[in-house]
């Protein structure tokens, strides 16, 4: 099939003409069918815009061997300036350059004016910030001035009811009639208005009556301090001693002070205890939890060891015994050796030989006599160092085993000390506790009936 090399499909440029302007840009090898497959729609667009905006190495190097040899001219007669200055590759250069100039100064002004407008939006809101406080601030106080300002009006208001009741108190006993004041008597002492009267309502209002008419002329006439003194309120009840009971309250308060104090020690200290006793109890249950078995499995495996040694030492002596015991029943070889060593002939025993050898060693050295002897004192010897090392090892042993076993009882007594503390510990919590309650409780009980016994008194 023949390549098309029209125009078609809105391209600009030829399949032949496309091919040899990019050979020509240094493009690779590439067959006109194979191209032609590619210079079709988008991607022909796309390279035929390559191929307007790209010149290529050959025509780079005459533009810019043009403009230098312009600046050549230029430079070389300043006149003629002004015929090239209407170049225009180079208009366009200076022009894009003087506007990137341009455009670097105003973003550098634009710069410079966002900043001072942030400074001034942060200034503002600073300034937003601190209004903002004021007029919380304000508002706080305005609500505290509105709520006193209620509170005072209800206070006026009750003043002034207070003041009409007492101008309408004043206008009534204005309006009762003026009676012939009482002579003054000498004021009865409290035995003596203490009587049983029959009448108790009616000698009340006859007491009240008079002593209204008597405040009332009192009021309206001329008063002395004999007539007021005669007029006071003198109470039919037992007068008690203020001052012993202020005495008697202080006291009372001191003590309650006191045992409040003490209250207060007692349960800061069972606090300080309760915390104390949870880390014991934590440490207890970490010691019980990690540390016993790590140390109890050691314990074990050395205890296991050091009865094992002394089971072997054990058999080892028991060997060593019944070997002894086994030499110690063949004494006629033994007799038999001897004799043949010391070259005697016949029936000879123990005694025979010991007499013969008393009788040699008067004549001849040991030695020469009995060369045996030096081999049972090697023997002596090495039985003593048996027997020390044996003694050394069991004193060793259970000298280990010893101190491991203190350790387990310091160690199960360190246990059993810290349940025992912290069971005490929790009951002296609940008895500072009971204590507290009832303490509070007999308080409660003792201002109940203060104020019951005040009730009553009021009554009376």
């Amino acid at each position: 099939m023949k390549p098309s090399t029209s125009k078609e499909n809105g391209l600009r440029y030829t399949t032949e003409e496309a091919l040899q302007a990019l050979q020509l840009l240094g493009a690779p090898e590439i067959s006109l069918e194979d191209f032609e497959r590619l210079h079709r729609g988008a991607m022909g667009k796309l390279l035929d815009s390559i191929i307007s905006h790209m010149q290529g190495r050959q025509r780079v190097s005459a533009a810019r061997a043009g403009i230098q040899k312009r600046r050549d001219q230029v430079a070389a007669d300043p006149r003629a300036g002004n015929k090239f200055s209407k170049d225009e590759p180079l208009e366009n250069l200076r022009r894009a350059t003087s506007r990137l100039n341009a455009a670097q100064k105003s973003v550098e002004v634009y710069q410079d004016e966002l900043n001072a407008r942030q400074g001034a939006l942060a200034k503002s809101q600073r300034e937003l910030d601190q209004v903002t406080a004021e007029l919380d601030s304000k508002q706080r106080s305005l609500y505290l001035l509105t709520s006193l300002h209620e509170l005072e009006s209800e206070r006026t208001e009750r003043l002034k009811r207070a003041k009409e009741s007492y101008d309408e108190l004043r206008a009534r006993i204005a309006r009762i009639p003026k009676r012939k004041p009482l002579p003054a008597e000498q004021p009865a002492s409290s035995k003596a208005m203490i009587r049983t009267r029959k009448n108790h309502t009616a000698l009340t209002l006859h007491n009240l009556h008079a002593y209204h008419v008597h405040l009332n002329s009192l009021l309206n006439g001329p008063g002395s301090a004999v007539t007021v003194q005669s007029t006071r309120y003198k109470s039919l009840l037992p007068a008690t001693s203020n001052a012993q009971l202020l005495e008697d309250i202080a006291q009372l308060h001191e003590d309650v002070t006191t045992k409040q104090t003490h209250l207060q020690r007692l349960s800061d200290m069972s606090l300080s205890y309760l915390v104390a006793c949870q880390k014991l109890s934590a440490v207890t249950s970490d010691f019980t939890t990690l540390a016993a078995p790590a140390l109890s499995a050691p314990l074990r495996a050395q205890a296991t060891d050091a009865m094992g040694r002394v089971e072997g030492l054990r058999e080892s002596i028991v060997v060593f015994k019944s070997n002894d015991q086994n030499s110690g029943l063949n004494d006629d070889d033994l007799t038999r050796k001897v004799k043949a060593l010391l070259k005697i002939h016949g029936r000879v025993g123990v005694e025979g030989i010991l007499r013969e050898l008393s009788l040699a060693t008067q004549v001849r050295p040991p030695v020469a006599v009995f060369p045996a002897l030096p081999l049972r004192a090697d023997d002596s010897e090495v039985l003593a160092a048996h027997y020390s090392s044996t003694s050394a090892h069991e004193a060793r042993a259970v000298k280990l085993l010893t101190r491991k076993a203190d350790k387990a009882d310091y160690g199960i007594r360190i246990l059993e000390d810290l349940q025992h503390g912290i069971i005490e510990d929790v009951r002296r919590v609940e008895a500072a506790s009971h204590s507290k309650s009832r303490s509070e409780a007999r308080e409660k009980g003792g201002t109940a009936a203060r104020a019951k016994n005040s009730r009553h008194g009021g009554r009376k």
